[in-house]
């Protein structure tokens, strides 16, 4: 697709990651976020982007789209993602069509 991916194992390195790299001033065009992760889960790596997107005072247009993916989407789970600052939630598995 002509995009380079920067993959984390699990919330946590994916919090650090991006913060090295907004540190940088490098941004995302696309943050896909897993729901479900070891260590530290989809719902509060959103919410620490969303907090450091703040901290560097990001302008509306620089801040990231962040597309929650699950394999349980429900109104109760798009709930969530939305209160956790995702911008949208798509379901698992993701085709590069759907992509």
């Amino acid at each position: 697709m002509g995009y380079t991916a920067v993959v984390a194992e699990n919330g946590r390195v994916a919090l650090d990651k991006f913060t090295s790299f907004v540190q940088q001033g490098v941004l995302f065009e696309l943050i896909l976020m897993d729901i479900i992760m070891p260590v530290m889960g989809g719902y509060e790596s959103t919410q620490g982007i969303r907090q450091i997107e703040e901290d560097f005072k990001l302008t509306s247009l620089e801040k990231h789209f962040i597309c929650g993916f699950s394999a349980e989407v429900n109104p109760e789970t798009a709930k969530k993602c939305e209160k956790s600052g995702m911008n949208r939630i798509l379901p698992k598995p993701m085709s590069a069509t759907t992509l």
